[in-house]
C-alpha cells in the first residue's frame, strides 16, 4: 500500500475531507472507464463513478490497507455497477460450451498476438458483445494490469475460476467474429482493450462530487453532534436526578422542616421549588445551544 495514500486516508479520517480529491484526480478517468466498459453509457457511467466515490468516502474508515487503494476502489465499483445493471436486467449473450472446443488453443494464441489492425478492429466488435462481468475482466487484466489475485478480490472470484474465465473469453472474442492459454503477450486482444471507445469525465467532475462529499461530512458532523448533545443532556438529567434524590432521600427532615417554613411565608412555594430543577436543566441546555451554533458557524466559515 502507498504510504502517501496512506497518510491522505489518515488525514481525511481525521477531517481534513478536501484532502479526498486526491482519490478523485488519481483514480476518477480509470474507475469511469472500468464501468463505461460494463455498462456501454458514458451518462450512467459518470453517474456510478460518482456514486463509487461517495461509498469509497462513506466506508473509507472500512479500509485496512491490505490492498492498493486502487484495487479497492474499483471492486466498490464492479459492485454498485452490477447492483444498477441486474435492476435494469439487462440480456447478455449466452453461448454452449461445446463452440469452446471447436477453437483449439493454437488458433487462439495465434490470432490474439497480432499487430493487424484489422484482426484489432474485430476483436473491439466482439468486446463490445462481452456482457458486463466479461467487460470488467478483461479490462483489469489487460488494460490495468492487475494481477489475478487482485481480479479475485475485485469480482469475487476463485483463481481457478478467475483463469476458466479469462480463457473462455480468449475463444469467445475469435468465436463471435467467426475466427475458426492465459497470457499477458496477446497483444492483439490487449490493443483492442486498450483502443475501445474511450469516453472522459466532464472537467467538473471532481469538483462536483466534492461538493456532495463535503456536504456529506458536513451533515454527518451535525448528526455526531446531535448525538453528543442528546448524550449530555440525557446523562446531565439522570445526574441532577440521581443528586436530588440522594439528598432528599439524606435529609428530608431537615428538607421537610424547611418547605414547612417556606409554605407558611410563600404561600405558592411548593411549585416554586418543583421548578428548580427544570430551571436549571434549562439553563444548562442554554450554554450547550450557544456551544453548539458557534460549532456549527465555524464549520461554516471553513467550507
Amino acid at each position: 500500500m502507498d504510504e502517501k495514500e496512506l497518510n491522505i486516508i489518515s488525514s481525511v479520517l481525521a477531517g481534513k475531507t478536501e484532502r479526498f480529491s486526491y482519490f478523485l484526480d488519481t483514480y476518477g478517468q480509470r474507475v469511469f472507464n472500468l464501468i463505461v466498459r460494463m455498462t456501454g453509457s458514458p451518462e450512467d457511467a459518470e453517474e456510478l463513478t460518482q456514486d463509487t466515490f461517495m461509498k469509497a468516502f462513506e466506508h473509507l474508515s472500512a479500509f485496512n490497507g491490505n490492498s492498493s487503494f486502487s484495487t479497492w476502489i474499483y471492486r466498490i465499483a464492479y459492485n454498485t455497477t452490477l447492483s444498477a445493471l441486474r435492476k435494469k436486467r439487462n440480456e447478455v449473450l449466452s453461448f454452449d460450451d461445446k463452440l469452446w472446443k471447436s477453437v483449439s488453443d493454437t488458433q487462439v494464441d495465434e490470432a490474439l498476438d497480432t499487430d493487424s489492425e484489422e484482426q484489432i478492429e474485430k476483436l473491439q466488435q466482439a468486446l463490445s458483445t462481452l456482457p458486463a462481468d466479461e467487460q470488467a475482466l478483461v479490462t483489469l487484466f489487460y488494460e490495468e494490469e492487475k494481477t489475478i489475485s487482485e481480479i479475485c478480490y475485485i469480482l469475487h472470484l476463485s483463481e481457478s475460476n478467475a483463469k476458466v474465465k479469462l480463457h473462455r473469453i480468449r475463444k469467445k472474442t475469435l468465436f463471435i467474429n467467426d475466427q475458426g492459454g492465459l497470457t499477458m503477450t496477446d497483444k492483439g486482444l490487449k490493443k483492442a482493450v486498450g483502443q475501445q471507445a474511450g469516453f472522459k469525465l466532464p472537467s467538473n467532475f471532481s469538483y462536483r462530487t466534492m461538493k456532495r462529499i463535503e456536504e456529506k461530512a458536513y451533515l454527518k458532523e451535525k448528526r455526531e453532534e446531535k448525538r453528543i448533545f442528546i448524550s449530555w443532556l440525557i446523562t446531565i438529567s439522570l445526574m441532577l436526578a440521581s443528586g436530588i434524590g440522594y439528598f432528599g432521600w439524606s435529609y428530608h427532615e431537615q428538607f421537610t422542616a424547611l418547605f414547612h417554613r417556606v409554605k407558611d411565608s410563600v404561600p405558592d412555594a411548593k411549585t416554586l421549588l418543583l421548578c428548580l430543577p427544570t430551571a436549571i436543566a434549562l439553563l444548562l441546555l442554554f450554554f450547550f445551544n450557544n456551544w453548539l451554533r458557534k460549532r456549527i458557524r465555524q464549520k461554516t466559515g471553513n467550507r
